[in-house]
Formats: C-alpha cells, structure tokens, sequence
C-alpha cells in the first residue's frame, strides 16, 4: 500500500473550512489539488501535525453528512494550545464533552466545528 488518508467531503463550504483550520492550527497549511470546471478549487491536500487530509467541496448533493462516530484526535504540547484550539473549534459548532479534566487527559475536549468536522482535543498526559 502506497498510502492512507482521510478524505473528508463538505458540500459548498470547503474552502472557507480549509482557510479556518490553516488558520487556527499549529503549523497546518494546504495545496489545491483539482479545480472544478469553472476554475474553483474544488480538493485540497491538507497537511495537519504531519497527517494528509484530502478534503473535497462535493459538486453533488448529498443526502447524509459528516458524523462524529469519526473524528480528528488532536494531542497538544500543553494546556493552553487546547484551550486556544476548543474556542476555536467549539466557536458556532457544538460541544460533544466539555474542556476539563479527565481520568485520561489533564485538559480534554470533544467538539463538531461549525462545519460539521469532529474533533478531540487533549493534552498528552
């Protein structure tokens, strides 16, 4: 196997969630891929923490969606980095287990971001 990476669809807000997370997360950045027929980009290669993320802006519509049941597992250097990132992440979304402490995590989070993407947010210990 040459390689694996999610491949996550949105429908008509791809780019506006690419530029968010470019933007909010540590060292993340993203490359266009394929334009649609009249020149927008429509998949981007993604690159967080290292992980490639094909994302697409589906041409189609859908009758499902994105769903928790799969989510980003986010491990962060310290307590303030997931602090900054659930506020940014949970602003306009929805928040699956709120910003504590955990038996498992010192500071951990589970939020959908206002595009539908589930993420956990944790610090290593």
């Amino acid at each position: 196997m040459a390689s694996l990476a999610p491949f996550v669809m949105f429908q008509g807000t791809a780019a506006e969630a690419v530029e968010t997370y470019c933007a909010i997360l540590p060292d993340a950045r993203a490359e266009v891929v394929q334009n649609d027929g009249a020149g927008a980009p429509q998949l981007w290669r993604l690159e967080v923490a290292g992980t490639e993320i094909m994302v697409l802006d589906s041409p189609a519509v859908h009758d499902f969606d994105l769903t928790a049941s799969l989510s980003f597992y986010l491990t962060c250097d310290s307590s303030e980095e997931v602090d900054r990132l659930y506020a940014a992440l949970a602003e306009d979304g929805k928040v699956m287990m709120p910003l504590d402490s955990y038996p498992f995590a010192e500071r951990y989070a589970w939020v959908t971001d206002r595009f539908g993407l589930s993420w956990q947010i944790r610090t290593k210990t």
